[in-house]
């Protein structure tokens, strides 16, 4: 029996541990605690994420986790950010946004706190960190603290989403989708 552990960065299950057994069937044991055995079955997991599994292959959907993102217009030059949330940045100059100063990082299959934003505005978008914060994205990493930020280079339909994978005292976010436009961090 091999254990699986979603990953939330490349959207995959990971391998975590095997163990006997075997047959070529998949076994999901229930809250009753007897194993049903399926070529073919769908798992609803925390965080509205359903495994498909169709015999061959997991399919991993997230098709709900958009609904759980309260979407805001920010047609200002600044924005402090919340958990849950996405913000439509749509002003011609640079717009900077602020992350929370805190985070519930991801913990197994549990959702952590996420932020989303799109750049739609010319003048690009600079994410601003507070003190213990750090950002990882797919191309690198912020300078922790406040001195640490993301930055575009202002090309329009700029997306970017984050979620908490730290909390306490060292606030680590990281990029969990392939992203839009140019992003840098420093």
């Amino acid at each position: 029996m091999t254990t699986f552990v979603f990953n939330p960065f490349t959207h995959k299950l990971d391998a975590t541990g095997t163990g006997g057994g075997g047959g070529g069937d998949i076994t999901i044991t229930g809250n009753d605690n007897n194993p049903q055995t399926a070529s073919a079955f769908t798992i609803v997991g925390v965080g509205n994420i359903t495994f498909t599994w169709d015999g061959v292959k997991f399919v991993i959907d997230e098709t709900t986790s958009s609904s759980q993102i309260t979407w805001n217009s920010v047609s200002g030059t600044t924005q402090a950010m919340t958990a849950f949330n996405g913000y439509i940045c749509t002003n011609s100059g640079l717009v900077t946004l602020t992350m929370p100063a805190t985070g519930v990082p991801v913990d197994g299959l549990g959702a952590g706190d996420i932020v989303k934003v799109v750049g739609y505005g010319a003048g690009g978008i600079r994410i601003s960190q507070p003190a213990n914060t750090q950002i990882t994205l797919f191309n690198g990493q912020t300078t922790a603290g406040v001195s640490g930020f993301v930055q575009t280079d202002g090309s329009q339909a700029t997306e970017l989403s984050l979620i908490c994978v730290t909390g306490a005292p060292n606030y680590r976010w990281a990029q969990f989708e392939a992203g839009q436009g140019n992003m840098t961090p420093n």
